[in-house]
């Protein structure tokens, strides 16, 4: 007899009606952004290096058929959707949720295009699949130390899958525990090639799980019960019980990343932007700043490991960095995220002024909304010059992004795509792909032939 958990999950896989486009709102946001930051990653060196292990994955453009095994689009796509960390956030798994399910979904389909018209649903399945598997975990799986994109990504990318395969429950749980076999990933690598290379694993990892379960292979029935899945990764403490958790493929639960790095820099980034507007209303220069408090509920920090940042990818788990940069700039873009960008001497005098800290008590989740960030500025006499405060997270469902914030974000996507791979393809185009691929007509082409 299975668990409650793996019951409710696996008849959502199963048995859940086909949706239309239209029925789930979400879902074409998600991969207008997904795919928009699979364009802009498709230049950076974990990306090209990952292509170059396949023939003719050097010539591979995001738009057009993939010459290479669906598992290893899955793997590119993957990856380039996470290099730049601007994929979306999912709050309550403390995920990027879309990097691995949107790979998975596409490297199916591109072999078996007639399965198209279930992408919609099926990236429901697995967004439904994220945000149940979080609500167990809790925060204590994060703050263990697990990449929770890569341990929780396999299995919602296979459940994904498994409902666009059409599998029943039985085989479906066979994908979900053969995913689970396959998941892991190490907050160690932040800021390494490896960790955006960790989504794109989990991305084909869930792919490659539900394959197997479609062709017969089998694994335990139930991976959630006694001394499986929730067992073996969770933390100290357990989030929701398992029994409790319900399923909804209508629950949309999405941030939008608005700047290109760490999601838990992004209050800070937006209290320095309010802190920024208030100085130059006031006519206060940043040299008469002498310290700078950012101050964050507990364990808000704990995945920006960087203090020194050395090269752009460090940068993005810098708190004082991108703080300085929002000071400074007044904005903060992937160009400053290149590596010359976090050496320059203005931002790393100001940084020398910036404190981190974290209030005290007990983490309760990294991602929590209850309590604000605070940005404290004073001058040499302890003067007091600003002090901001931002409550929600940017882009949130707490705080959604506007049309022109999407907008603009595709676009700063696009430019960079063209700008580091000389191949160029403009908004408007770049729209109807999208469109295209979650069309009910669509026809995708295959994989060249001989793959």
């Amino acid at each position: 007899m299975t668990t409650p958990f793996t019951a409710r999950l696996t008849e959502l896989i199963a048995a859940a009606p086909l949706h239309s486009p239209d029925s789930l709102p979400y879902v074409r946001p998600a991969f207008e952004d997904t795919l928009a930051v699979v364009f802009a990653g498709w230049g950076e060196p974990v990306t090209r290096r990952v292509a170059a292990l396949y023939p003719g994955g050097a010539e591979m453009r995001p738009d057009g058929s993939f010459p290479v095994h669906p598992e290893a689009a899955a793997l590119l796509l993957g990856t380039a959707a996470h290099a730049l960390d601007y994929d979306d956030v999912q709050l309550t798994s403390c995920t990027h949720p879309s990097a691995p399910i949107v790979a998975a979904l596409l490297g199916a389909v591109q072999s078996e295009p007639e399965l198209a018209p279930r992408t919609t649903t099926a990236y429901g399945v697995g967004l439904a699949a994220n945000v149940g598997l979080g609500r167990v975990l809790g925060f204590s799986h994060y703050e263990k130390g697990w990449h929770a994109t890569s341990t929780i990504g396999p299995l919602a990318a296979a459940a994904a899958v498994a409902y666009l395969y059409g599998l029943g429950p039985a085989d479906a749980g066979h994908a979900l525990a053969l995913a689970a076999a396959q998941a892991g990933g190490l907050q160690r690598n932040f800021g390494a090639m490896a960790k955006p290379l960790q989504a794109g694993l989990a991305g084909c990892a869930g792919l490659r799980a539900a394959q197997l379960a479609r062709c017969g292979l089998t694994a335990d029935a139930d991976v959630f019960g006694a001394k499986g899945y929730f067992d073996l990764y969770g933390g100290a403490e357990r989030g929701e019980d398992p029994d409790d958790v319900e399923f909804a493929i209508d629950a949309g639960e999405i941030s939008v990343k608005l700047y290109p790095c760490c999601y838990q820099t992004h209050r800070p980034i937006a209290v320095a932007l309010q802190a920024r507007e208030h100085l130059h209303r006031e006519g206060i220069a940043l040299e008469r700043i002498a310290a700078i408090d950012v101050v964050a509920p507990p364990g808000s920090y704990l995945p920006l490991r960087v203090e020194d940042p050395s090269i752009g990818s460090e940068g993005k788990f810098c708190g004082a960095y991108t703080v300085a940069c929002a000071l400074i700039d007044g904005m903060v873009g992937l160009s400053h995220f290149e590596d010359e960008s976090v050496r320059r001497p203005e931002v790393r005098a100001l940084m020398e002024r910036i404190r981190m800290i974290e209030r005290e008590g007990k983490p309760d989740g990294l991602l929590r909304r209850g309590s604000p960030v605070e940005l404290i500025a004073r001058d040499a006499d302890g003067g007091l010059l600003v002090h901001t405060e931002v409550l929600a997270y940017p882009g949130s469902p707490d705080n959604p992004p506007t049309a022109a914030q999407r907008e603009a974000k595709v676009r700063d996507c696009l430019a960079y795509y063209e700008r580091r791979t000389g191949n160029g393809i403009d908004y408007e185009n770049f729209q109807a792909f999208v469109a295209g691929l979650l069309s009910p007509a669509r026809r995708m082409p295959r994989a060249a032939a001989g793959d």
